[in-house]
C-alpha cells in the first residue's frame, strides 16, 4: 500500500508548521522583506467572532508583533471572492486590536497574506499588493494601515528575491533547494509525516474536502454545459495552467476554446451561473467554518442544499 503524505500547502501540515514561531515570524520576515522583531503573540487557527451571531474567522497563523499584525493563510484549491474575505478578515481582526475608549492612531499596521498554489486572478503576476489609494489620484494613497497580498507560486520562477522564489518553488513543487528557511519548513513536514496515526486522521478528513471540491467542480460542469454558448459571449477563459498532466488540474472555465482535450480546460472565467455560485460559495463557507460533516452530509443528500443556503443566507 503506498504512503500518503502531506505536503506544506496541505492546510493542516500548513498549520502544524506554523504553529512554530520561529517559522511563522521567518515566512512573514520573507514575503514582506522587513524584520518582525519581538513576537507579542502568535495562534494558528486563531478563531475570532465579532458578534454573538455573526459569522467569525479562522486564521490560519496569526502573528502579533510589537508595532503589526500578520496573518498568513493557505490556498492550495481555487475559493471564490478572495477580495471580500481580504475584507472580512481585515474587519475582524480590526475590531480586536482596539479596546473600548481608545483612540483610532493605536490601531497598528496589519498583513493579511494569501499564499496560492495557483493564480486566483489569472494576470499571471507571482505577487499581488493591495494597497487603497484614491481613485483621482492613485498616487494618493490611504495611511489606514492595512495591507494585503497575495503570492501566486505557480509563477515563482518570476520572483526576483532568491528567498521568496525558493519559498513558493517548494509550495508549488516541493522542491527543498538550499535555502534554510525551506529546509526548516521541510524537515518539519518530514517530521509530522512520520506521525502517521495524524496523518491518517487528516486524510479522513480531508477526503471530505475533496469530495466537496468535487463536488463543485461537477456542478460547474453541468452548468457550464447548459450555458455553454451565452458563456462564451460574456467571458473569457483565464488563468489555463500548463502542467495538467502533472496532476495540477485546479483552473476553471467557461467558454473553453474547441479542442483542447488534451487537459488544459480548467480556467476561471466571467459567466457562472446564478446555481452554480451559490453552491461553491456554500462550500467555501462550510470548509472555512471546519463544518466538514454537514459537507459530507449534503454530498450524499442534495435535498439539503435548500436549507443550508437559507441557513447561510446565500
Amino acid at each position: 500500500m503506498e504512503t500518503r503524505n502531506l505536503t506544506f500547502a496541505d492546510a493542516p501540515m500548513f498549520d502544524r508548521v506554523m504553529s512554530d514561531e520561529a517559522v511563522c515570524r521567518e515566512v512573514v520576515e520573507v514575503v514582506l522583506g522587513v524584520e518582525v522583531g519581538r513576537v507579542v503573540y502568535h495562534n494558528v487557527e486563531q478563531v475570532i467572532e465579532p458578534t454573538i451571531d455573526g459569522r467569525g474567522v479562522r486564521l490560519d497563523a496569526y502573528l502579533v508583533g510589537e508595532e503589526a499584525v500578520y496573518d498568513v493563510e493557505m490556498q492550495a484549491y481555487g475559493r471564490m471572492c478572495i477580495d471580500k474575505r481580504f475584507r472580512y478578515y481585515q474587519s475582524v481582526i480590526d475590531v480586536g486590536l482596539l479596546r473600548k475608549g481608545e483612540d483610532y492612531d493605536l490601531l497598528p499596521d496589519s498583513f493579511i497574506i494569501f499564499i496560492c498554489t495557483d493564480d486566483p486572478y489569472g494576470d499571471g503576476l507571482p505577487r499581488y499588493d493591495f494597497e487603497r489609494a484614491c481613485v483621482e489620484r492613485p498616487s494618493l494613497l490611504s495611511e489606514c494601515g492595512s495591507h494585503w497580498v497575495v503570492l501566486n507560486a505557480a509563477a515563482y520562477q518570476d520572483v526576483e528575491d532568491s528567498r521568496l522564489r525558493s519559498l513558493l518553488k517548494y509550495v508549488r513543487e516541493g522542491a527543498v533547494g538550499a535555502d534554510p528557511l525551506v529546509r526548516m519548513i521541510d524537515g518539519k513536514v518530514s517530521e509530522a509525516n512520520r506521525d502517521r496515526r495524524w496523518v491518517e486522521q487528516v486524510f479522513s478528513v480531508m477526503t471530505v474536502e475533496k469530495d466537496a471540491a468535487m463536488q463543485v467542480r461537477m456542478a460547474k460542469r453541468v452548468y457550464r454545459k447548459e450555458g455553454l454558448e451565452e458563456g462564451r459571449k460574456e467571458g473569457l477563459a483565464i488563468g489555463i495552467e500548463e502542467g495538467l498532466a502533472e496532476g495540477r488540474a485546479e483552473g476553471r472555465a467557461l467558454g473553453l476554446e474547441e479542442g483542447r482535450a488534451e487537459g488544459r480546460a480548467e480556467g476561471r472565467a466571467e459567466g457562472r451561473t446564478e446555481t452554480e455560485r451559490r453552491y461553491g460559495e456554500m462550500v467555501s463557507r462550510l470548509l472555512a467554518d471546519g463544518r466538514l460533516d454537514d459537507l459530507k452530509r449534503v454530498a450524499e443528500d442534495p435535498s439539503l442544499l435548500e436549507g443550508l443556503y437559507e441557513e447561510l443566507g446565500i
